[in-house]
């Protein structure tokens, strides 16, 4: 072959190649675009399954909101706060178990009842309860299921009374109790008409249970109308025999009320449903015909009701309600040593006096001697029980003045009243001054070992739990409440764990700060001081300048620095 044909094949050959390789590249190219349109458009699907993803929890979450929202709007949280109508306080709620029983779900603040409900409607929908009476404060413990505070739901807990209450239990018809069979408008009707004709008071609240009706008596102070009653342990016990007073009205009249009374009682929550029958429960406020509720205090209802106990006011001072606290703890663990001892003698008789006014207010009086009470103790005498009351008193320190005031309240109840002078040829008996002006003017108070109080008294273990008495009690229950009492050290060791757990949680907390959460957690007596040698003793060094957490953190860097730093 020619040298310049084998040139031309050459030329042509690498042409060819060329065009093969511009070829190759140019689908390369369009391969490569095509892999990243693909990859684009894959990753633009991801993203956007993502977001879709993203959006339909958003509208899942609303729809739960607006649900829950919609649930809390069925519950009647007006009513509710109609009932609590004080500015401080707790609400206890519980609702029925698989079991039949109730379980607790926890307190709620009065204040933050409306904000916090569609957050805890779900949980009261169906068969809640909810307290009628006020708790001064949680528990210190979570519901493990709502993670609310707990509920104190005793008696000894209670802030004030709100309502006397019955619960009419009709719609039964398998029941054998008269009246048990009436469908529940027609108790509604019935009830209504018996306060017309003055049997019972006019209702303040008038409710649907679901098959029965509740009727409730709003309460106030005496003194103050605007204000609740305050629980006092006295006027606890006053408030229960309102109830059972009311109880028995209704009962003689064809109407199955209950037989409960004590303050620590639930009823439904208004707006919830009561599954037994598939109905709402239905609160309805009665009206006076100028337009206002009708609101009593326990000495009105008392005198409604014929009840003996309608004396006015507090027997104790104000300043012997904070001595009357019991002991929170046992100060050594010796058997046999006696831990009211030291608290000191002014403690122990204004607990002492807070009892007798307990005990009066359950035997509605004390009665001229050698009569019967309802359950057949028989009276020592009125006088008697008088000068105890003002021994009492003097020994709690109370000023010979507020100690004729306490008197002079509890003799007013007397059947009959024990200082009656007629006339001058009558013998003249000693008044209450005379009476409270001899205790404090002899110079030396009379002692009276417990065994005789509860003589004198007619106390049994029995009736010490149901009055839940302080130091008038058997030695039984002394023994008892002396072992169960925990030791101080073991309360110590609660709060600073307690106290640790508050400051993993924010290392920078204070002394007045950490002081502030021992008081909403419940342990008494806590001050800053207590917060300061509960911070020391965890190993928060504190001092004037560096405070809290910090001071452990600057502790720790010093001890770590290396020497001559």
């Amino acid at each position: 072959m020619p040298n310049f044909q084998m040139a031309s094949w050459y030329v042509e050959v690498a042409q060819n190649q060329q065009d093969f390789s511009a070829a190759m590249v140019e689908k390369f190219s369009a391969d490569a675009k095509a892999l990243a349109e693909a990859r684009e458009q894959a990753a633009q699907s991801e993203e956007h399954q993502k977001l879709m993803q993203l959006c339909a929890e958003k509208v899942k979450a609303l729809q739960a909101s607006t649900e829950a929202a919609k649930a809390a709007e069925a519950l009647d949280v007006d009513t509710m706060l109609a009932i609590h109508r004080s500015s401080a306080g707790h609400i206890g709620f519980m609702r029925k178990s698989d079991g039949g029983g109730l379980e607790n779900l926890g307190s709620v603040s009065v204040t933050e009842l409306r904000s916090l409900l569609p957050q805890i409607s779900e949980w009261l929908l169906q068969d809640s309860y909810f307290t009628v009476n006020t708790y001064y404060k949680a528990a210190p413990w979570l519901n493990k299921k709502t993670g609310l505070p707990g509920v104190r739901r005793k008696e000894k807990f209670l802030q004030t009374l709100n309502v006397c209450y019955l619960d009419v239990d009709v719609g039964r018809p398998e029941s054998d109790m008269p009246g048990a069979g009436l469908p529940w408008r027609e108790a509604q009707h019935r009830a209504e008409y018996l306060a017309d004709k003055d049997v019972i008071p006019h209702p303040s609240i008038i409710a649907r249970s679901g098959r029965g009706v509740y009727l409730l008596w709003l309460l106030r102070d005496e003194k103050a109308s605007d204000d609740l009653q305050h629980a006092w342990p006295e006027k606890i016990e006053w408030y229960k025999q309102i109830n059972r007073s009311l109880g028995e009205r209704l009962r003689s009249k064809q109407l199955p009320a209950d037989r409960v009374s004590d303050a620590a009682r639930v009823l439904r929550v208004p707006g919830s449903v009561n599954t037994s029958v598939q109905e709402p429960v239905a609160y309805v406020l009665q009206l006076k015909p100028n337009g206002k509720p009708y609101v009593y205090s326990l000495a009105e209802l008392s005198s409604f009701l014929q009840l003996p106990f309608t004396s006015s006011g507090s027997y104790l001072p104000t300043q012997l309600r904070e001595l009357a606290k019991p002991l929170q703890y046992r100060r050594t663990k010796a058997t046999g040593s006696v831990p009211a001892r030291s608290a000191g003698a002014q403690k122990l008789n204004a607990m002492r006096a807070q009892d007798v006014a307990t005990i009066e207010a359950y035997r509605g009086g004390w009665l001229k001697k050698g009569l019967q009470y309802a359950d057949g103790r028989v009276s020592p005498g009125r006088r008697l029980m008088l000068g105890v009351f003002a021994n009492f008193l003097r020994g709690a320190k109370a000023s010979e003045e507020d100690a004729l005031k306490a008197v002079d309240g509890m003799a007013a109840n007397c059947k009959p009243f024990p200082f009656h002078y007629h006339g001058p040829g009558a013998q003249k008996k000693p008044s209450t001054r005379d009476l409270v002006e001899q205790e404090y003017a002899s110079p030396k108070r009379k002692w009276y070992a417990n065994k005789t109080l509860c003589s004198l008294f007619g106390i049994t273990a029995e009736l010490a739990e149901e009055l839940e008495l302080r130091t008038i009690v058997p030695d039984v229950v002394r023994e008892r409440r002396h072992k169960e009492r925990p030791h101080q050290e073991d309360l110590i060791a609660a709060r600073r764990s307690f106290a640790q757990t508050c400051l993993d949680k924010k290392p920078g907390l204070s002394c007045r700060q950490l002081a502030k959460l021992y008081a909403a957690e419940g342990f008494s007596d806590a001050s800053f001081i207590t917060a300061n040698r509960d911070m020391n003793a965890l190993g928060y060094i504190t001092s004037k300048r560096r405070t809290g957490a910090h001071a452990k953190y600057l502790a720790e860097r010093k001890a770590q620095a290396p020497a001559g730093a």
